[in-house]
């Protein structure tokens, strides 16, 4: 056997598997580098668009912040910041005697109020107030028509005026403003209510119509629209109309419905949380 021969065949193939080896080696550390080299390419890439994106976003957002009138947007955020709840006082009366079933046009209502509010919903578009009413003083002054015999064979209705007073309580309120980050917001509102009176009215007993009576208690359902002036975040004014009705329910022998038209103004104000 010729092991100089073969001493040289197994050194030449381990130079060979070496260089290969090798060549292995650097080809992928070069081709591990490329890769390298491209992935930090693109990652800069993206990072440079993404800053622009944002650049031009921010720009963007400056420029539409910059489309909102300052005011108006410091306006809404002392509304919305401001507390919900509110106090309020107002007052009515009669204005057109024009009644739907024929008597209040001759029975003028007079109403003073104490309100206290909760803002329920409360956004840029529209505002939402659910309120109580309590109404200290309530005016009626009525016509009674009582039912006389003026001879044996005849008889006629004679009356004159008669005013009672009363109180009143609303526990059912709801008041619905639109443009609410305006300075004038209309609105409409709407209640029920219960009132107590000094005396029980209509009152038009006679000798011949001895039960012709109402009742002390009053039921008063009301509704109507109006407009409010936002003077600041706590303070505002309204003035509205509203269709008052005021009748016993059929809880009296004699049930009158007295209707009034009714313009009434007044004012919120806040006292904090």
């Amino acid at each position: 056997m010729n092991l100089s021969g073969l001493s040289r065949s197994i050194r030449l193939w381990l130079i060979i598997m070496i260089f290969g080896f090798t060549y292995v080696q650097a080809q992928n550390s070069t081709n591990s580098i490329k890769n390298s080299t491209k992935n930090i390419e693109k990652e800069s890439a993206f990072t440079t668009k993404a800053t622009d994106f944002s650049s031009k976003q921010s720009k963007s957002d400056d420029f539409s912040s910059s489309l909102v009138r300052p005011e108006t947007k410091n306006q809404y955020e002392k509304q919305t910041r401001s507390s919900n709840k509110e106090w309020g006082f107002y007052a009515g009366s009669f204005t057109v005697h024009k009644d739907l079933k024929g008597e209040s046009q001759k029975a003028p209502v007079v109403l003073f109020g104490i309100r206290h509010a909760w803002t329920t919903k409360n956004n840029p578009s529209h505002r939402l107030r659910y309120y109580i009413d309590f109404n200290p003083l309530i005016i009626v002054n009525y016509r009674e028509r009582r039912l006389v015999q003026t001879s044996p064979t005849t008889t006629a209705t004679v009356g004159d005026r008669k005013t009672v007073f009363g109180v009143g309580f609303t526990p059912v309120g709801l008041q619905f403003n639109w443009r609410n980050s305006k300075k004038i917001q209309p609105f409409i509102a709407g209640g029920f209510g219960l009132a107590l009176f000094n005396k029980k009215f209509p009152d038009n007993r006679s000798p011949l119509q001895p039960d012709k009576i109402g009742n002390r208690f009053q039921l008063m359902p009301e509704f109507g629209a109006g407009i409010e002036i936002r003077k600041s975040e706590t303070k505002s004014y309204f003035i509205g109309y509203k269709y008052h009705h005021l009748s016993n329910g059929y809880t009296a022998p004699l049930n009158v419905g007295y209707n009034t038209n009714m313009v009434y103004g007044g004012m919120y104000f806040q006292r904090g949380e």
